[in-house]
C-alpha cells in the first residue's frame, strides 16, 4: 500500500507547472502510467490484506483505518477510470460540460482521493499492528506527512480548486491592456 501512495504522489508531482506543450503531453502520459501502477499496487495490497484476514479468521472492516482504506481504494479506482476516460475519450463527449471543466473535476477528485489516502496512512500509524511491531512508530507518520506537505500542499492553489479565476485570464488581460496602451501612445506620438 505504501508503494501505491508513493507512485500516486509521484504522478501528481509530475504534472506540476510545465512550460512546453510537448512536455505536458509526455508528463500526462507518464502521470497516467504512474496512476495505473499505483492502482495496481492498491488492489494488490487490498486483496493481500483481505486474504490475510480470511486466513487468520479476523473480522473485516472493523477499524477506522480499514473503512477509510476501503473508501480510498474505491475512490482511487473510480478516479483512475475517470482519468483514462478524460485522456482517451473524444473531447466532444464532454462538450456539454466543457473539457477544461472536466479536467478541473478530475483534479479536484484527485485531491479528494489523495486526502483519503493520507487519512488512511495516518490511521495506519494508530493501528495495533503498528504499535506492537514498531516501538517508536510516530516518526513514520511525521516523516511521511512532512514530505507530503513539502511536495504537494504548496501546489494546491485556489484557481485549481475553482475558488478563483485562473491566473492565466488575468495575465492575458494585463498583456492586452499593455498592448492597447502602447498602441494608443504610438498613435498619439505620430499625430500631426
Amino acid at each position: 500500500m505504501t508503494s501505491s501512495v508513493f507512485y500516486c504522489l509521484l504522478g501528481i508531482l509530475l504534472l506540476q507547472p510545465i512550460e512546453k506543450a510537448s512536455q505536458k503531453r509526455a508528463a500526462r502520459t507518464v502521470h497516467g502510467i504512474l496512476q495505473i501502477l499505483a492502482l495496481i499496487f492498491s488492489l494488490i495490497g487490498f486483496v493481500a490484506i483481505y486474504r490475510n484476514k480470511d486466513l487468520k479468521k479476523k473480522v473485516h472492516f472493523h477499524t477506522n483505518h480499514a473503512l477509510l482504506g476501503c473508501a480510498a481504494v474505491a475512490v482511487f479506482f473510480l478516479q483512475v477510470l475517470f482519468g483514462v476516460l478524460v485522456a482517451y475519450a473524444p473531447r466532444r463527449m464532454f462538450s456539454c460540460i466543457g473539457y477544461a471543466r472536466v479536467l478541473r473535476i478530475h483534479r479536484v477528485a484527485g485531491y479528494v482521493s489523495i486526502v483519503l489516502m493520507w487519512g488512511t496512512f495516518w490511521l495506519s500509524v494508530l493501528t495495533n499492528w503498528m504499535k506492537t511491531n514498531f516501538a517508536n512508530h510516530e516518526w513514520v507518520f511525521a516523516l511521511g506527512m512532512g514530505m507530503i506537505a513539502v511536495g504537494i500542499v504548496g501546489q494546491v492553489t485556489p484557481s485549481r480548486l475553482w475558488l478563483s479565476r485562473s491566473s492565466n485570464n488575468s495575465s492575458n488581460n494585463n498583456s492586452n491592456n499593455k498592448r492597447s496602451l502602447v498602441q494608443s501612445n504610438a498613435d498619439n506620438s505620430f499625430s500631426p
